[in-house]
């Protein structure tokens, strides 16, 4: 019982923060960010190619993957505050359905993800532990 709550509360936690990232976005642009969950998914691609490839740890591959989305995120959100506040909500939306699909491509390129080999990732709380 106490697994599941945790899992629970990580995947709930992950929600929430994905929210907040999209407010905090909205708010500043005034338009929703398509393109959050490809910024994410290029975090995770990070932490992946550190922990695969390069044989770091959990840990110095989480700070690498934290880095690297708030890095993009940075760049993505001064690009669109930069070039595309006073445009249209229809254009804002569109420039980040593009990056959304540009990134998308780049990063889910099937030869090079197979050859990362993904562990299998086990989270641990005390006694509890959520293996994927």
């Amino acid at each position: 019982m106490i697994q599941q709550a945790l899992g629970g509360l990580v995947a709930g936690g992950a929600f929430a923060l994905i929210a907040v990232c999209l407010v905090l976005m909205y708010q500043m642009l005034g338009v929703l960010n398509f393109a959050q969950s490809a910024l994410g998914a290029l975090a995770a691609c990070a932490s992946l190619f550190a922990l695969t490839k390069l044989h770091w740890g959990p840990w110095p591959a989480t700070v690498l993957a934290v880095a690297c989305g708030a890095v993009v995120s940075a760049l993505v959100g001064l690009v669109m505050a930069r070039f595309f506040l006073e445009t249209s909500v229809v254009t804002r939306s569109t420039v980040t359905i593009a990056f959304l699909v540009a990134s998308g491509a780049t990063i889910f390129n099937a030869p090079r993800m197979a050859s990362l080999n993904a562990p299998v990732l086990k989270l641990g709380l005390g006694d509890a532990t959520r293996s994927r």
